[in-house]
C-alpha cells in the first residue's frame, strides 16, 4: 500500500542536531533552485493538493566522492518544508547511509529528512555521475512525459515503498542526467544531473515540451 505524501515509511535511524557548516555550505544552488521551482508551483503546498501536505524536495551529494553505493551521503530538504518560504539550517538533514532492500536509512540534522530520501539515495546508488536530484510534482508533465513512454517505474511501485526505491536504482534511464516518471506516484517526477544547474535545466526542458 501506498504511503501518503510526505509521510516518513521506511526505518530511520536519525540524530537530530545541527548540521555543520561544511555540509550548509553545498546547500546554495538548492536555494535558487527552491526558489524557481516554488514559483512554477512544481513544489510547495497547498490546501487542494495532496491532501494539503508539502510536496517536491530536493537534494545534493557531499563529499567524498569515492563513497561506495549506500554511502554516497547528500543533503537533502528536511520533511514538509516544501511550504516556507525559505530555508535555515534547521530545515535541512544529511543522509550519511542506506540500505534499499532494508528500506532503511542513517541521517542527521535538526530536521528529519524528506520522505521521498530513498528515492533520491538510489539515483545516487545508480551512478556516482549523479550530484543532484529534484523531486517534483507536476500534471501536465507527468501526463505527457508517461503518453511519449518517457523512462518510468511500474504503477506498482507506489511512493515510499522499498519496490520504488529498487526499481529507480535498475531502471534503463539516460545518465547521468534525464527525468524519471514516478508512474506510482500521483504526478510525481525526478530530474537529475551532475549538478543543480544540469537537473533543473533537464527538468524546465521537459516542461516546455508539456506545456
Amino acid at each position: 500500500m501506498a504511503h501518503r505524501e510526505g509521510v516518513i515509511g521506511f526505518e530511520l535511524d536519525h540524530r537530530r542536531q545541527r548540521l555543520a557548516d561544511e555540509d550548509l555550505s553545498h546547500g546554495g544552488r538548492l536555494l535558487v533552485w527552491r526558489r524557481i521551482l516554488r514559483r512554477r508551483k512544481l513544489l510547495g503546498q497547498a490546501a487542494h493538493r495532496y491532501e494539503g501536505l508539502g510536496y517536491g524536495n530536493l537534494s545534493r551529494r557531499l563529499p567524498p566522492w569515492q563513497a561506495p553505493p549506500g554511502e554516497r551521503a547528500f543533503l537533502i530538504t528536511a520533511s514538509q518544508t516544501s511550504g516556507l518560504p525559505d530555508l535555515t539550517a534547521e530545515h535541512w538533514s544529511r543522509v550519511a547511509a542506506w540500505k534499499l532492500g532494508g528500506h532503511s536509512l542513517v541521517s542527521v540534522g535538526e530536521g528529519l529528512p524528506s520522505s521521498e530520501s530513498l528515492s533520491h539515495a538510489a539515483l545516487y546508488d545508480r551512478s556516482p555521475e549523479v550530484r543532484a536530484v529534484f523531486h517534483i510534482h507536476s500534471p501536465p508533465l507527468w501526463n505527457y512525459a508517461l503518453a511519449e513512454g518517457w523512462p518510468a517505474t511500474l504503477p506498482s511501485a507506489a511512493n515510499g515503498t522499498p519496490e520504488l526505491a529498487l526499481a529507480l536504482r535498475e531502471l534503463e534511464a539516460p545518465w547521468p542526467a534525464g527525468v524519471i516518471v514516478l508512474a506510482g506516484h500521483e504526478d510525481g517526477l525526478l530530474a537529475y544531473g551532475r549538478s543543480e544547474d544540469e537537473a533543473g535545466g533537464k527538468l524546465l526542458a521537459a516542461l516546455r515540451l508539456a506545456i
